[in-house]
């Protein structure tokens, strides 16, 4: 069994749902109709995949893009995991781990190191968007190394970084 934060509004809408559903506390959260533990399988179909259809609906009636056409409970995993890393400041990778069951940070920042590479044309591309109205002088050009260096390092050296 792990124990897992739930933030306070989560922590509502579980308190009314076990006030629905009823039953014994030490019953599995999304038990069978007989009280049972829920196979992965049986907890994919009749959990989570309903819950992305009613998002899905929800999405659609508000107007918000679309989802994914897949979405796996690996992938609010990952989800959860990326939020978690960018956070300013970054919270405690131990309480990370705790959160996702991972026994060595080696293992997280191994996984989820392809995640941080991946985003890293969405960071330029946001950089570019917010100095879109920036303005500089005519005469003063701002390159990596400082005023008037912008050709100081190449657009491959640059791509490397």
């Amino acid at each position: 069994m792990r124990y897992v934060y739930l933030t306070p509004k989560l922590k509502g809408v579980r308190a009314r749902y076990l006030a629905e559903r009823g039953g014994a506390p030490r019953v599995p959260l999304f038990a069978t109709e007989t009280g049972r533990r829920r196979t992965p399988d049986s907890l994919r179909r009749r959990v989570f995949d309903p819950v992305v259809d009613h998002a899905r609906e929800l999405r659609a009636g508000r107007g918000h893009p679309a989802l994914p056409q897949t979405i796996t409970p690996h992938t609010m995993r990952r989800t959860f995991i990326s939020l978690w890393l960018e956070t300013d400041p970054t919270a405690p990778i131990p309480s990370l781990m705790a959160q996702v069951g991972h026994a060595k940070p080696d293992t997280l920042l191994r996984i989820y190191a392809q995640i941080m590479q991946r985003d890293r044309a969405k960071i330029g591309s946001a950089f570019d968007a917010l100095m879109a109205g920036a303005a500089l002088p005519a005469e003063t050009a701002i390159g990596p190394m400082g005023p008037n260096t912008a050709s100081a390092v190449s657009d491959d050296t640059a791509e490397s970084r």
